[in-house]
């Protein structure tokens, strides 16, 4: 293996671990130095004055005034009801990383072609395309915790599947795969987001839940490629969808024990939700060009996930051997959760939390704030994939950090549009609103596949840049509708009405 891959593994890990203590680190000096502040005071007391008592000595303290004890109570319930959704969407993201490093050698195993396992790819994005958008408007209709439980019974289906050898069974588990997909990028997040407002929770905080979302997906991946491959070295490749099963499981088993259950609009039948849906973005153009970002970046993401291995491949020299798979995609990963960090570290920052109290007022600095760093990380993915596409001119050192930087902006991204999509989609096709704009995605990540044999490496990578230029310039027409509207937080002023 090259040290330069070795170097840039080393690199992001320590700057991921120092983002990362970054903030435990600064609560702990303040509390040094308000103890050493309290110590000096007590030092220059006058000779005779009374010391101010130690933690030692201290009598039973008065009780708390009732505004003070009632933060407290909520603090402490909103962390428990973060850990609780943080370790449903955990479990359901694990089951889906452990799957994906053993889909192709499943099938490469079972004596399918690239021809046929690219059949079976396209069917599962195909699948979401068509089914997923009706099962979001389902989910509004029928409850996203119903629909969360459905998740885990459909890609637990899906997994059994991978048992058997028949193609027409495989095809099945991959079309399940596909609802499930779609369920898991809409669902959780649609629940999430209806909890956390109905129970009175600041919406500066929604940033930070899925702040440590997407963290933890990252983490997720790596643990579970290393214990994928592990059990599927001992007991086969079928072995790490079992172990899937049991995520699901798990999942499913804890919403149904511990999680509410919310709607969109109940009263809606699915295909009168998914008109009114339809009606929103036409009163409310801003979900229109979100919508529109979402669905570029996404499919320019996932073309990228399956093109910087043969891209990475043809740079490499040649009889040096295979590229180091593993190595590159830990990298990956933790160039992720560097990206979720510093997204966390922005909403920290002075400008954001001096207006934390104001997000429902006009313009505030949150909103300012997050729009103008959204919008420069648009600015430098397209940047980073024009680099990696140029690898073939540039040196493949380079095509490579940019392909990590790359990564970067991906995990800034997810947690910056799911704070973004908290404020703009309206509640009550929140899932179905969510799983329409994967449409789009999908389908340009099929025509991709279904051409990809016949381009050149590096035209797919143009591709994949003018897909995050065409977001940012729906990112730009998006902050430009909103400038124009009063109060920049307020849906639409006439609410679609839509006839069941």
């Amino acid at each position: 293996m090259e040290p330069f891959y070795v170097l840039l593994f080393l690199l992001v890990s320590v700057a991921t671990l120092a983002l990362h203590i970054r903030e435990p680190l600064r609560a702990w000096r303040q509390s040094r130095k308000r103890e050493a502040d309290a110590s000096t005071a007590d030092k220059s007391a006058a000779p005779g004055a009374p010391r101010r008592p130690t933690t030692a000595t201290l009598s039973p303290s008065p009780p708390r005034p009732s505004g003070e004890s009632n933060a407290l109570d909520k603090s402490s319930e909103f962390f428990s009801f973060q850990r609780n959704y943080l370790l449903v969407f955990l479990a359901a993201v694990t089951a889906d990383w452990l799957q994906g490093p053993m889909v192709y050698a499943l099938y490469d195993a079972y004596g399918f072609g690239k021809r046929d396992i690219a059949l079976l790819f396209i069917t599962g994005f195909g699948s979401s395309m068509v089914f997923g958008t009706y099962a979001g408007s389902l989910a509004d209709q029928l409850g996203r915790k119903t629909m969360a439980m459905a998740y885990g019974v459909t890609y637990a289906l899906s997994c059994a599947t991978k048992h058997s050898r028949n193609f027409y069974v495989l095809l099945l588990g991959r079309a399940l795969a596909g609802v499930a997909t779609s369920l898991l990028f809409s669902v959780f997040e649609a629940w999430y987001v209806y909890e956390h407002t109905q129970r009175g929770y600041p919406l500066l905080t929604v940033g930070d839940t899925f702040s440590k979302a997407t963290f933890g997906n990252g983490v997720s991946a790596i643990l579970s490629g290393q214990v994928a491959g592990a059990v599927a070295a001992r007991f086969g490749y079928v072995a790490p969808f079992d172990v899937a099963i049991l995520c699901l499981l798990l999942g499913t088993a804890t919403v149904y024990r511990t999680w509410n259950e919310n709607y969109g609009n109940a009263q809606q039948s699915v295909l009168g939700g998914m008109r009114q849906a339809l009606a929103y973005v036409h009163s409310d153009t801003r979900i229109l060009w979100l919508g529109v970002v979402q669905s570029c970046f996404e499919a320019a993401m996932y073309a990228f996930v399956f093109m910087w291995t043969p891209m990475l491949q043809a740079l490499h020299p040649p009889g040096a051997g295979t590229i180091p798979h593993g190595m590159i995609f830990s990298t990956f990963m933790m160039a992720f959760m560097f990206g979720s960090l510093a997204f966390k570290a922005a909403l920290q920052t002075p400008a954001l939390r001096s207006s934390g109290g104001a997000e429902h007022t006009g313009v505030s600095a949150t909103r300012i704030a997050m729009e103008r760093t959204f919008g420069q990380m648009l600015a430098a993915s397209a940047f980073c994939l024009a680099v990696a596409a140029l690898g073939g001119q540039l040196h493949r050192h380079l095509a490579y950090a940019a392909m990590v930087l790359f990564e970067v902006t991906c995990g800034f991204y997810f947690p910056a549009i799911a704070s973004l999509r908290s404020r703009v989609i309206p509640e009550e096709c929140r899932s179905a609103l969510m799983n329409f704009f994967r449409l789009p995605m999908n389908l340009l990540v099929v025509l991709t596949l279904l051409y990809v044999d016949r381009l050149q490496n590096r035209t797919v990578f143009g591709w994949c840049t003018a897909l995050v230029t065409g977001a940012a310039v729906a990112w730009c027409r998006f902050l430009r509708l909103q400038a124009t509207m009063s109060g920049g937080e307020a849906r639409p002023s006439a609410r679609a009405e839509v006839a069941p």
